[in-house]
C-alpha cells in the first residue's frame, strides 16, 4: 500500500459501486477522514514545526535587536563571520527551511535591526553592508527603525569613505524611516588638537581660515518631503545630514511627524534653530554641543548678533543638555553645555514642558531663566538646573543668582523634583531658607544639591520646615559633597540602610525623620 493511501480508502472502497444519488453524502465522509488523517500527520510533526507563523512573528519581534549596545564584534574575518550568523534573524533563517522561507517572507522582520562596528576592517565591514542592504530589501516598504554604531581608530580618509557608504545607503530609504540612530566615534587626537581653532571664523573681521583647513566631507541630503515617517531621530554629528524641502529646493519644509530629536553638534545656534524650525510636534529634546566638528565652521562672538523669534513648541514635554555630561567635569565641556542651555532659554516657548535638565552660566541664569518659565507657563513637574559658571559681578551677583533661582522657582508650583549642582553659587543657604515656606514649590518632593555649599544648619532647618505639619509632602533629600569643612565638619556618608544614629548631634532632628520613612543620603 503506497504510504499516501489513507486507511480510510480502503474502508470507503465500495464508493465506486454506489449510485449518483449517494455520492455527494459518501464524498463528505471522505474528506472528513482525510482531515482526520492529515491532524494525525501534523501531530507527528516535531513541536518547532508546528508553531503557527503569527506565534513565530511574536517570538522573533521580541528578540530582534533595536539597539547597537553590546553588538561589537571584535576583530578577525572568523570571528566576525561567526557574530553575524548568530545574530536575529539571521541565526532564525538558519533553523531549518520553513523558519527559513517564513523569515525571508516576513518584511516586519527586517524592518528594525541595530547594526554596531568597531573599527571594521575588509570582510567585516563588507558584511555589515551586505546585511544593511538585506535589510533594506527584504523589509519592502514597511517604516525602518534602525541604530547603527560605527567607531574609527583608524585613518580619516576610510572613516570619512566608511560613514559616506552607511548613509548613502540608508538615505536611499529614508521615505521609510521611522526611528533612526546614528553613533559615528572617530578616534583622531592629531586632528582635534590641530584644527579646533583652524575652523572659527571671526564674524568681525568676516575672514575665514582658508577653506584646504576644513574637512571637505561630502554632505548626506535628507529632503524634508520625504521624512514622512520620521518620529525619532537621534545623531552624534549633526554635521553629516544638510536638511532641504526636495532636490530641487533648498529650504527645507516641516516634519510634521518628528516626535523625538536628538542631536549633538558643534555650538552653532544657527544651525539648531534649522533643525528645531523643522519639527513643530517635536515632545522630547536632547541637544548636546561639543567643543569641535571639522566639518562646520565655528562663529566667535555668535552668542551677541544671534536672534529668532521665539520658537513656540506646543507639545514639547522633555528637555536634556548634555544628558551624558558627567557633573563632576569642570572646564570647557560645561561651557559649551550651557551654550546650549542659553539657547533653550532665550528662545524656546514651552508650554507643555514637564521635565526641564539644563545648564546655564550664571549671568544667563539672572537673565533668560525666570523669563523662559514666565513666557511658557508650564506645569514643570521635574527641574534638573546646573549652574556652570559664577556671575559676572562678585558678591552682588551671587545675591543676584540665587534670587533669580527663588523667582524661577516660584512660577512652577507643579514641581515635585528639584535638583541643583552648582560650584559656582557660594552658599545656597537664601535659598534653603526662602525653600522653607511651603508656598514656595508646595508639591516639592524630591530634592538634591549637588556641589552647593550652606551651613549643617541650613540644611536642617530646611528639613526640618518642609516636614512639619499634618501634609507632610517631601520624600527624599539627597546631599551630593556639598557640606564643605568651611562650613563645618564634613558630613559622614549615609546612604538608604544606613544606621542614623552615627549622624551629628545637630542632626538630631533629622534621624527621627528618617525612622519616619524620610530618604536622607549623603554622597
Amino acid at each position: 500500500m503506497d504510504e499516501h493511501t489513507l486507511a480510510s480508502d480502503l474502508e470507503l472502497g465500495w464508493m465506486a459501486d454506489v449510485s449518483d444519488f449517494d455520492k455527494p453524502f459518501l464524498e463528505y465522509w471522505r474528506s472528513v477522514a482525510m482531515q482526520a488523517e492529515s491532524r494525525r500527520r501534523e501531530q507527528r510533526r516535531p513541536f518547532i514545526l508546528r508553531l503557527p507563523f503569527d506565534t513565530l512573528l511574536d517570538i522573533f519581534t521580541m528578540i530582534l535587536p533595536d539597539s547597537p549596545e553590546n553588538l561589537n564584534p571584535p576583530p578577525g574575518e572568523k570571528i566576525s563571520r561567526r557574530y553575524f550568523e548568530t545574530e536575529v534573524p539571521y541565526n532564525v533563517s538558519r533553523v531549518c527551511r520553513r523558519w527559513r522561507e517564513f523569515v525571508f517572507t516576513s518584511p516586519s522582520l527586517w524592518s528594525r535591526f541595530a547594526l554596531s562596528l568597531r573599527d571594521p576592517y575588509g570582510f567585516t565591514f563588507r558584511k555589515a553592508i551586505s546585511y544593511l542592504s538585506l535589510h533594506l530589501e527584504k523589509s519592502q516598504d514597511l517604516p525602518l527603525s534602525c541604530s547603527i554604531s560605527l567607531e574609527h581608530l583608524g585613518s580619516r580618509c576610510r572613516f570619512e569613505y566608511d560613514t559616506k557608504l552607511l548613509l548613502n545607503n540608508l538615505a536611499l530609504h529614508q521615505s521609510r524611516w521611522r526611528e533612526i540612530e546614528f553613533s559615528w566615534i572617530e578616534l583622531h587626537p592629531v586632528d582635534i588638537c590641530t584644527t579646533f581653532e583652524d575652523n572659527e571664523i571671526d564674524n568681525n573681521s568676516g575672514n575665514p581660515m582658508p577653506p584646504n583647513r576644513l574637512i571637505q566631507t561630502p554632505t548626506i541630503s535628507l529632503f524634508t518631503e520625504e521624512l514622512n515617517n520620521l518620529e525619532s531621530f537621534k545623531v552624534n554629528h549633526a554635521s553629516l545630514f544638510n536638511l532641504q524641502a526636495t532636490k530641487d529646493i533648498a529650504e527645507p519644509g516641516l516634519i510634521p511627524s518628528l516626535r523625538r530629536l536628538n542631536l549633538e553638534m558643534i555650538d552653532r545656534l544657527d544651525k539648531l534653530a534649522i533643525w528645531l524650525e523643522r519639527g513643530p510636534n517635536i515632545e522630547e529634546l536632547d541637544v548636546t554641543f561639543r567643543p569641535y566638528d571639522l566639518r562646520w565652521l565655528r562663529r566667535r562672538g555668535q552668542r551677541d548678533y544671534f536672534h529668532v523669534p521665539y520658537l513656540r513648541f506646543e507639545k514639547l514635554q522633555v528637555i536634556n543638555i548634555n544628558r551624558d555630561l558627567d557633573p563632576e567635569v569642570d572646564g570647557d565641556e560645561l561651557l559649551f553645555a550651557a551654550g546650549a542651555g542659553m539657547f533653550i532659554v532665550r528662545f524656546l516657548v514651552c508650554p507643555s514642558l514637564t521635565r526641564l535638565s539644563i545648564k546655564l552660566e550664571g549671568d544667563d541664569c539672572i537673565h533668560h531663566l525666570p523669563g523662559f518659565l514666565l513666557r511658557s507657563s508650564p506645569s514643570l513637574q521635574a527641574l534638573d538646573l546646573h549652574i556652570v559658571y559664577p556671575p559676572s559681578n562678585g558678591d552682588e551677583g551671587q545675591i543676584m543668582l540665587v534670587t533669580r533661582i527663588t523667582e524661577a522657582l516660584s512660577i512652577i508650583p507643579s514641581l515635585t523634583m528639584f535638583r541643583l549642582t552648582s560650584r559656582s553659587i557660594d552658599s545656597v543657604g537664601l535659598l534653603l531658607g526662602a525653600l522653607q515656606s511651603h508656598t514656595l514649590l508646595p508639591s516639592l518632593e524630591h530634592i538634591e544639591f549637588m556641589f552647593a555649599y550652606a551651613h549643617s544648619s541650613q540644611f536642617v532647618d530646611f528639613i526640618r520646615s518642609r516636614c512639619s505639619g499634618p501634609k507632610r509632602v517631601l520624600k527624599t533629600f539627597i546631599l551630593v559633597q556639598c557640606c564643605s569643612r568651611r562650613y563645618g565638619p564634613r558630613l559622614p556618608l549615609f546612604g538608604p540602610n544606613s544606621d542614623a544614629s552615627g549622624l551629628p548631634k545637630e542632626w538630631d532632628d533629622v534621624k527621627d525623620l528618617i525612622d519616619e520613612g524620610l530618604r536622607f543620603e549623603v554622597i
